[in-house]
């Protein structure tokens, strides 16, 4: 239950895979869906204080508090440990460079802050026969080296040491080969951030900032460098200039621990000790998105265990099949992020029944990520959110309204009732009531949602049969659905007419009459999320289900959760469909009745959605060339 230190991945051989060592010094090895594929118990003494993998020499090096230095092998499908120095300080932040072009032109540089403020230096100079040299008589374990002893493998290594380059101990070391340069931190007010070259011989760039800086990241080619620490403010650097940062970016309620720089969208990704990740636009300084990851080990009005370096980004070049994603540790999880191309917030009208597309809107929120849709009761009218929410005309495109935005906060579900009436939740925590006849669409406050929430509401849903409105928040279940005809019928209302999902749970909730639930576990493997609910609403017979992994499920819903329990039930209802519908998560489904048949609308992380009939066949994928008939079932069964 140690917190994990450092994550790094490793590419070769094929297929890619994550290694983590946590404080403890047990190392975790995973495969590319966070699954684990091994796990090597504690063999060090102390505790870890980072980690970095040598990947031309399929190594990871380990660095504790005592002192010392484990170069681990992870080249084939053992992880043992190969060589142990025993070194002269504390190291506290490890870097690792080598020339990928053209390795004979520079030997590979193993980078190594201390406790003290210092960097020591490390080339390797023959890394095809070995870091070091082979001991002169065999030894039972790793090859132990004392530092004092490490003149006499002066043929394999080159060492240096740069010391007192700050005052407090180096939290972060990188290296930027084409101009020499090492770049550190730490939480010293007078020398937070340095640039030193490696020769010494020109003037550090030294950055103050108050407080210190807790982590950095550059990129070479923006020239920009960005901070973060206690003082829970990003900030944004140019390469030249130390006295003050180009912007400070305010957001965050706890010290932020990593921050990384994600070039080919042009953005920044922050995330703090409360578990909160940001994206931020490098142009604008605005906030994309915030992120509350919703680690089990959370707990409230408590701050959970961090290792020092939270971050692993995965950006191009990448290896082969690999997506581009962010991994994220707090205590012993890992939460992946996979990293979608730039938002174009736009919204696509199409066919359902030929597969072609209608009506398409470009730029319907400007820069910002759409978040959710929903159609008025006419289906006439489109409302969409982001930071706001707008009104369009689905016959011609046309925007017809502007929502007032009660907060500059992300709108995360709306739902249209009755009488022009419409519903937006989100990260504000209330419940925002607009009149969409209006030509200026004003907020009402009039529900009183204040303080029900204590986390951002991710989910609304209505039912109008029993004229109620149930919401969930971050800290709660995150799906509902209501079963619309078991509602609506007076001998079944006050049955299982709830369907919500936590993880990958489904629970069945009474809501008038005698309270009781039904609930199993919906995905085929273990540690799956749900992520989308449907049912055919006219009769409630079945129930589809989309997970984490991109499969659907569809359940027998005709008896289940219709007798009246006194205690929660965990019981299976039958599965009657299943089957791998996109290769990542299902973020919506939707059970639609056309042309006197139940088909399957899906919508995935992937950014495909598709359509399939109840038993699996696939009617085709939006967007594909060939149009298809769907009164035509010899066309695709």
């Amino acid at each position: 239950r140690e917190p994990t230190v450092r994550v790094v991945t490793v590419s070769h051989p094929p297929p890619l895979r994550y290694i983590s060592v946590s404080k403890g010094g047990q190392i975790t090895v995973w495969n590319s869906s966070l699954h684990i594929l091994k796990t090597v118990g504690r063999r060090f003494r102390g505790w870890t204080t980072d980690a970095v993998y040598m990947d031309n020499v399929r190594k990871v090096a380990i660095a504790t508090d005592c002192r010392d230095l484990h170069f681990v092998d992870v080249s084939t499908a053992g992880v043992f440990e190969d060589v142990h120095l025993f070194f002269r300080s504390v190291p506290t932040a490890l870097c690792y460079w080598h020339d990928e072009q053209c390795p004979e032109r520079s030997p590979p540089l193993l980078l190594l802050g201390d406790e003290k403020g210092g960097v020591h230096l490390m080339w390797f100079l023959n890394p095809s026969k070995g870091l070091f040299k082979n001991p002169s008589k065999k030894q039972n374990g790793p090859h132990r080296i004392f530092f004092p002893d490490l003149g006499e493998h002066s043929n394999m290594v080159s060492y240096r040491h740069i010391p007192n380059i700050h005052q407090e101990p180096i939290n972060r070391v990188m290296f930027e080969p084409s101009t020499n340069v090492i770049m550190t931190s730490s939480e010293s007010d007078t020398t937070s951030v340095a640039f030193v070259n490696v020769t010494v011989k020109r003037e550090p760039y030294i950055w103050k900032i108050s407080q210190g800086a807790k982590c950095f990241d550059y990129n070479a080619s923006l020239q920009l460098m960005v901070t973060g620490g206690c003082d829970r403010a990003v900030r944004l650097w140019t390469r030249f200039v130390t006295t003050r940062p180009v912007a400070t970016l305010p957001g965050h309620r706890a010290t932020i621990l990593d921050v990384a720089i994600y070039q080919p969208v042009g953005q920044i990704f922050s995330y703090s000790r409360d578990a909160e990740l940001r994206v931020w636009d490098i142009s604008s300084h605005h906030c994309l998105k915030t992120v509350r990851l919703q680690f089990p080990c959370l707990q409230p009005g408590r701050i959970s265990e961090h290792g020092n370096f939270p971050f692993l980004l995965l950006s191009p070049p990448l290896p082969e099949d690999a997506q581009p994603h962010l991994v994220v540790g707090c205590k012993d999880y890992l939460a992946l992020l996979n990293l979608a191309e730039h938002a174009n917030s736009s919204v696509s009208l199409w066919d359902v029944e030929t597969g072609r597309r209608r009506l398409q809107i470009l730029n319907a929120h400007g820069e910002a990520e759409l978040l959710c849709m929903a159609l008025d009761s006419s289906h006439r009218r489109l409302i969409t959110g982001a930071r706001n929410g707008t009104v369009w005309n689905l016959l011609n495109g046309l925007n017809l309204h502007k929502l007032e935005p009660v907060t500059n906060s992300e709108v995360t579900r709306l739902t249209c009732l009755h009488d022009n009436k419409l519903l937006a939740v989100g990260w504000s925590q209330r419940i925002i009531q607009y009149d969409i006849a209006d030509l200026y669409v004003r907020a009402d406050l009039s529900w009183k949602s204040s303080g029900v929430h204590k986390s951002d509401i991710l989910v609304v849903c209505q039912c109008s049969a029993l004229g109620v409105v149930a919401t969930a928040s971050h800290d709660g279940e995150v799906i509902l659905l209501f079963l619309q005809h078991r509602a609506g019928d007076r001998k079944l209302r006050n049955r299982g007419v709830l369907v919500s999902s936590q993880a990958g749970c489904l629970s069945f909730w009474s809501i008038t009459g005698q309270t009781h639930t039904y609930q199993f576990y919906a995905p085929e493997q273990p540690g799956v999320r749900v992520l989308s609910l449907s049912s055919d609403q006219s009769k409630n017979t079945i129930l589809v289900s989309g997970d984490t992994t991109g499969w659907l499920q569809i359940w027998d819903m005709s008896h289940y959760a219709l007798d009246i329990q006194h205690k929660s039930v965990c019981e299976r209802p039958a599965l009657l469909q299943c089957w791998k519908a996109h290769k990542r998560g299902l973020v919506s489904v939707e059970v639609l009745e056309e042309a006197d048949r139940l088909l399957v609308l899906t919508a995935s992380a992937d950014g495909s959605a598709g359509l399939w009939t109840k038993d699996g066949d696939h009617v085709g994928s939006f967007g594909q060339e060939v149009m298809w008939n769907i009164t035509d079932a010899a066309a695709y069964q």
